[in-house]
């Protein structure tokens, strides 16, 4: 069972942390995508 935590005060960690894990992942496409365009 995953951890999923009813405390509010874990609420902006959580949600720092997956805006940041969706900036690298956005990263990470935009890298490949210009080594793949020269």
């Amino acid at each position: 069972m995953p951890f999923v935590s009813d405390d509010p005060t874990w609420w902006p960690a959580i949600s720092f942390y997956r805006e940041f894990s969706y900036f690298q992942a956005a990263s990470l496409i935009v890298v490949v995508y210009d080594w793949g365009a020269y």
